[in-house]
């Protein structure tokens, strides 16, 4: 029979076997090798990420890691609710148009996992000022979700009314503010769920993008409301 203490040597064991086999034995590992990552088992890449990557995220429903090279991030779901995130996240990024994405570059066929761009953290919410002329980013977001609630939940309360008709002026003259509506409005996903400044970040130093954007009405009715 084995014992508590022999079932952890034995899992550290396997553990450090599928990390040898999936890193380039460097100093600095340069890759993982995606494919052999797929056939493990979802305790079983978490498990090798925390042993071998930098972790730099961790929700609800999903473990993110910074890959090497430290250009991309790994996205690997804990939940079945996690799974409906990556699936959400790499539908959008096929199909939407605009440079606010982190863009999606690989995916699990079961959305188990996902790799994407990386985006530097925020210090402030200057980007959206410029990008706005003058919005910041919470009163930008509260005033989108006004117009969601006019636009998409047909709610026409003095609040909802407002901020849609000021959002509606604002898309007339601003490209991105154009675009990131068409984005929320086919993905069906809520603005107020990218109102903290830790949802965005910068690719290459100059492209504003939202990093996570996979928690859609239809993931949140699916696999969180009671």
């Amino acid at each position: 029979m084995v014992n508590n203490t022999n079932k952890a040597n034995l899992v550290g064991v396997l553990v450090e076997s599928v990390v040898e086999d999936l890193l380039l034995l460097q100093e600095k590992p340069t890759r993982i090798d995606l494919e052999k990552f797929s056939k493990l088992t979802p305790q079983e890449q978490i498990l090798v990420a925390k042993k071998t990557l930098r972790q730099v995220g961790q929700g609800s429903s999903r473990n993110v890691f910074l890959m090497p090279g430290g250009k991309t991030v790994l996205k690997i779901a804990s939940s079945p609710a996690g799974k409906g995130q990556n699936q959400a996240e790499a539908s959008a990024s096929d199909f939407t148009q605009g440079s606010f994405l982190a863009r999606v570059l690989h995916r699990d066929q079961g959305y188990q996992w996902l790799v994407s761009e990386y985006a530097k953290p925020l210090e402030d919410d200057s980007a959206f000022r410029k990008l706005t002329g003058g919005e910041g980013l919470k009163p930008l977001i509260a005033d989108m979700e006004n117009w969601y609630n006019y636009a998409v939940l047909r709610d026409r309360d003095q609040w909802a009314t407002k901020g849609f008709q000021k959002i509606e002026t604002l898309r007339k003259t601003n490209r991105w503010v154009d675009s990131f509506l068409k984005f929320i409005r086919v993905g069906d996903i809520q603005p107020g769920d990218f109102e903290g400044l830790h949802q965005w970040g910068m690719v290459g130093g100059n492209r504003l993008v939202v990093l996570d954007y996979g928690f859609s009405r239809k993931v949140a009715n699916k696999h969180y409301e009671e």
